[in-house]
C-alpha cells in the first residue's frame, strides 16, 4: 500500500512524505527537491535509514539484536566531542574525547584520564 501522507514545502526545500507498507516491512520516504530521497525503514530484521537518491544504500541501521551501524564515516562535531562507553552492570564507565587537541580515554566513574595524547604528540597513562 502506498499512501502520500503530507506534502511539505519551504522556499528552498520542498519535500513529500510517503508511506509504503508490505507484508513484512514498512517505509516512510522523504523526497526532497527531486534530487535526494531518503527512507526510514522497519522490518523484522531491524530499522534503517536508507539513501535512495541513486541506489538503495543503508546509511544507518539497527538490527533486531539492538546492534547499530553507521555505514560511512561518523563525524562528531562540537566544542568538546565525546563518545561515552557506559556498561549496564559494572564500573568504571569511560569516554573517548578530543578536547583542545588532546585525545583522551577518560574514566568517568573515577574522574581520571587513563590514556591521553596531547597536541605535541606526547603520550600519557594514568
Amino acid at each position: 500500500m502506498n499512501v502520500e501522507l503530507t506534502t511539505l514545502a519551504t522556499d528552498q526545500i520542498p519535500a513529500t512524505l510517503k508511506r509504503n507498507a508490505t507484508g513484512t516491512s514498512s517505509a516512510l520516504g522523504i523526497l526532497g527537491n527531486n534530487t535526494q530521497t531518503y527512507a526510514f525503514e522497519a522490518s523484522s530484521s531491524g530499522f534503517s535509514i536508507n539513501d535512495y537518491t541513486n541506489v538503495n544504500i543503508a546509511r544507518f541501521s539497527i538490527d533486531s539484536s539492538g546492534n547499530s551501524k553507521v555505514h560511512n564515516d561518523l563525524i562528531i562535531q562540537s566544542n568538546f566531542p565525546r563518545i561515552f562507553l557506559t556498561d549496564n552492570d559494572s564500573n568504571p564507565d569511560y569516554s573517548i574525547s578530543n578536547a583542545n587537541g588532546k585525545f583522551a580515554v577518560y574514566d568517568e566513574t573515577n574522574s581520571a584520564d587513563r590514556f591521553k595524547i596531547d597536541s605535541a604528540g606526547k603520550v600519557g597513562f594514568g
